[in-house]
Parts: structure tokens; sequence; C-alpha cells
């Protein structure tokens, strides 16, 4: 092996002691050490927070150098390797069509990649018709950097909104768009932290964050007087503000959580009034969803990490009133809940394998002890719930994957219980026949 001309560039060591805890006025939520400790971080000064030391970035130049010196004696086996990797991807490709808000729709929804180019074209269909909505190739040519998230579509499907960041910050601008005109709406919204925003009838809630990109507030943009309103601030440093809504779109809920603690708060369209769901209480995690006149909360609270589900009215949300709905078991993970209007589909996992189950309601009861399990023809189950926003539905769609079956979409009537493959995810050059999956347990 040819011998190396450069030596591996060296970190130095520095002698900064860092302060832990309390520190000066910052807010770092509760329980913290004060006073507050010091300890030795030799390599502080790799912390550059504004991307703009020099010092920082010439030690990550000379180790860019050092590796492709290192690396340019195996350029012939990496050129294979790659070649190799290409050859088992389909570049052109298009995404399932899906409709949007109800299945009556005239257009159905997709994305369409094209060989040779590094971003997705957002299309929809309508019978033959094939309509390109927004080509972020286009949009991305001669800019140093660009990234396009949030794309989304009214429920009206009169607009298309999306963010663009072009400078890396991971600050979005919002365009919203009007589809037949393709004419921008003109607005008076800021930057959006992660496009982390909520687009419904003429109002977009949206979130901020504080100097050090933690999300802390909630904001609410009406697109009639184009004014901006402050909903919810969160000054802890060791929480973040998120965004949601019911499936039903019944109720929008501001989560307030950190890493082990969930605080949630809930309002309606109707009345802007924050409303907290139940006290905050510590190391207690939850989320919740609503269904008809209840809502249920999957919750860690009682010793169960594996999280167990529990119903409320939507009257009475405080923790006094929740109830056992799908009891505790220590051998069940619970991943979700996904109300429909007629159906409940559970997502969990148990030994290593992931289903959904489907719980029926009729006649206002939720007929929980004939509750049944989607069956999947594979050794090793591995679930994804596709959520196409229709809430009155009996077929859902959902994708099925292992390490020997590629992505395969499937729709499921909720009625019949019978399974439909729509089509599995091309990978040119692979036989499955050649390979085998197992899961072996080990006590």
């Amino acid at each position: 092996m040819p011998k190396q001309t450069l030596k591996p560039p060296v970190a130095k060591r520095t002698r900064p002691y860092v302060p832990f805890g309390k520190h000066k006025s910052e807010k770092r939520g509760k329980g913290i050490m004060n006073p507050p400790k010091k300890m030795l971080d030799q390599y502080f000064w790799m912390r550059s927070d504004n991307r703009s030391s020099r010092q920082v970035l010439n030690h990550l130049q000379k180790e860019n150098k050092y590796t492709e010196n290192v690396m340019k004696q195996h350029q012939t086996q990496t050129d294979e390797i790659f070649q190799e990797m290409k050859s088992n991807l389909q570049e052109t490709y298009d995404s399932y069509p899906f409709p949007h808000a109800k299945w009556d729709s005239e257009w159905k929804y997709f994305i369409r990649n094209v060989e040779g180019k590094s971003y997705p074209i957002h299309c929809r269909i309508s019978g033959d018709t094939t309509e390109i909505l927004l080509d972020e190739n286009e949009m991305a040519r001669n800019k140093e950097t660009f990234d396009l998230s949030g794309f989304s579509i009214s429920d009206d499907e009169k607009y298309m909104l999306y963010g663009t960041d072009e400078t890396g910050n991971e600050k979005y601008n919002l365009e919203i768009v009007d589809i037949s005109t393709r004419q921008k709406i003109s607005h008076n919204l800021p930057e959006i932290p992660y496009c982390d925003y909520h687009f419904h009838e003429d109002v977009i809630f949206y979130t901020q964050s504080d100097p050090t990109n933690r999300v802390c507030e909630l904001w609410r943009y009406d697109m009639k007087s184009k004014e901006n309103v402050m909903m919810y601030s969160n000054d802890d440093e060791l929480v973040s503000v998120g965004i949601s809504c019911s499936c039903d779109q019944e109720y929008f809920f501001v989560e307030a959580s950190s890493f082990d603690t969930s605080d949630i708060y809930y309002f309606t369209s109707d009345d802007y009034t924050m409303k907290q769901f139940t006290p905050r209480e510590e190391g207690v995690l939850y989320d919740v969803e609503h269904h008809h006149d209840h809502f249920f909360v999957i919750t860690n609270r009682g010793d169960c990490p594996n999280f167990k589900i529990m119903i409320t009215p939507d009257t009475r949300t405080s923790v006094d009133n929740w109830e056992v709905f799908v009891p505790y078991n220590s051998s069940v993970f619970i991943i979700g809940l996904f109300p429909l209007e007629h159906f409940l589909i559970m997502k969990y996992k148990y030994l290593g394998d992931i289903f959904l189950n489907v719980i029926a309601y009729k006649d206002d009861k939720y007929l929980l002890e004939n509750m049944w399990t989607i069956e999947i023809d594979d050794p090793i189950k591995n679930i994804s719930y596709v959520d196409v926003d229709i809430y009155d539905t009996t077929k859902i769609f959902y994708v099925h994957r292992s390490l020997n079956t590629p992505n395969t979409l499937f729709q499921y009537d909720l009625i019949t219980r019978e399974t439909k493959n729509l089509r599995q995810h091309p990978v040119p050059n692979y036989d499955k026949t050649l390979y085998e999956t197992k899961r072996i347990y080990a006590t």
C-alpha cells in the first residue's frame, strides 16, 4: 500500500472550563444544578454556532484534504461500488397518486423523480391529464443552497403552500400560490423555523424560535386582515413548541414538551382560547387525538413505559377523568392511534414486529371485543400507516417492507377486510428468492 504523503490532522486541546447548571440569567428548566459546576472540555473551541470560525473551518478543510489523500488509491473500487449500488436504483419514478381531503377529488397528487435531476417534481393527475405543480429543480437552478419543505395542498385544492430555505439556516420563507393562476399570494409572514405550520381555511398557524433556533412560540396569521397574533410562548430552554390538528379537524393541539414531559394545550377554529389539557406532570408523556365526543390519550403515566390508551369526554380533559381504553401490556409498545369516522387504527410493536389493529365504531360504541389485526403474508411484519387526510373513509393505505421485501403499498378495505397490492417499489437487478429474512430471539 502506498505510503501516505499527508499526516492526519490532530485537533489541538485547550483547557476551557464549561459551566453546567444555573448560569447567569438563563432559564434551563426545573431541578438544575445551583450553584453551577464547571467541567473541562478540551475541544470546546470547535463549537461555532454561527458556522464562521476560521479556526474550525481550517481544521475541517485539513480533515477533508487528508481523507481525499487516503481514499484516492481506492478510486477504482469506489467507482465500482457506486455503480453497483446505482444499478439497484430506478431513478425515474413516480410516487403513487393519492386524492386530497376527499375521495371524489378531481385530482390525485404525486411526486416525480427523474434520472439526473437532484430534486423532486410535484405533480397531479386527472384522467389522462398530468400537470406539473412545482419543479424544485428549476427553483434550485443557480443557487448555492436550496431546500424546499412543507409542501401541502389546501383542503379546497385552491392553493399550494411550501417553504424555501436558500441560506441553510433552517428558516423558511412560506409561499402561498394560487394553483389556477400560479400567482403568489402576498403576505406578512416572517421566516418559519423548520417550516412548521398548519393551514386551515384562511388562517395559518406557525411557530417561531429564539436565537438558538429553539421553537418556543405559536402564532396565527389571518390571510384576510394580514395580521400576526402570538397565541402561546414558552421560555423554558428544555421545551420545544409544536402545532398539530386532530384527524377530524375539530381541535388544534399545541405541544410544549421536553424529552420526558408533555404539556399540551388545545383550541378550536371557533375559539382561539388556549386550554391546558391536563396539569403538567414531571416525567409523564402523552399524545392526544379526538374522535366524536371523546379524546384519546396515549400515555406512559402510571409506570407504563410502553404506553397505554386512555379515553375521556371532550368536556372533561383533566387526568382525573381519564379511563382505560386499551390497558397496559408490557410486551406491546403502542406507537400511535389514527381515528377515522367509523374506525380507530392502532399501530403497535410486538416482539420486534409492527402491526395495525382495527377497532370499529358503531352505534356510539367502540367494538373492542371485535378488534382485529390486519394480516401480512410475511414472517417479518413492518407496517407504516399512510395518512391521506381523508377522515370519512372505509379504506386505508399502508406500506410494508422488510430486509428482503421492497416498499410495497397496499389498500385495505375495512368493511370486507380485503387487501389489494397496489404497487411495489421497483428495485432493478434484484431477486428476492436469493434472500431469506429471519428474526431470532435471544434470552
